[in-house]
């Protein structure tokens, strides 16, 4: 499954972070945030996953070499919470796009996702200027005509 909090938690859940999210879920009195898990399903339900969702949670413990699921993320103004693992923080800069924890602190995590709840809810503007800059940040930097570019280059020092 695709890593995505919101409204609706999307998740492969590891370490202490699933009992973590179950913490948070036992605080919330207004009954705000669902947590279930939804296995792998096709672009077009993804794409409406994304539209429903607030947060991302991509909390990988391998060194992801790209990280397109938090790309994905940043594009539908998710406010993206990913470990620091691999090529991510090449994606998601700390508290400008989103926001990095170490990967397998499952403290860290919860730490941040209760945070970013709390800016939610709170209507926080900072959240949405956040979320705002990651959509322009992906846009800008992976653009199709920038990546053909990149690549024309390498092919023309071969």
């Amino acid at each position: 499954g695709t890593p995505i909090v919101g409204r609706t938690v999307l998740s492969r859940y590891y370490g202490g972070i699933k009992e973590k999210l179950r913490a948070l879920r036992s605080h919330d009195k207004k009954n705000l945030l669902e947590i279930s898990h939804i296995p792998y399903c096709d672009r077009v339900e993804l794409s409406r996953q994304y539209l429903q969702s607030d947060i991302l949670v991509c909390p990988s413990l391998w060194d992801e070499p790209w990280g397109f699921v938090v790309a994905e993320g940043m594009l539908f103004r998710n406010i993206v919470l990913a470990s620091d693992a691999g090529g991510i923080p090449e994606t998601v800069e700390n508290q400008k796009t989103g926001f990095l924890f170490p990967k397998g602190d499952a403290q860290a995590l919860a730490a941040l996702l209760k945070q970013s709840i709390a800016s939610i809810l709170s209507k926080d503007e900072s959240i949405r200027e956040l979320c705002n800059n990651a959509k322009k940040a992906v846009e800008e930097k992976f653009a199709l005509q920038k990546r053909l570019g990149k690549l024309i280059e390498v092919y023309r020092k071969c």
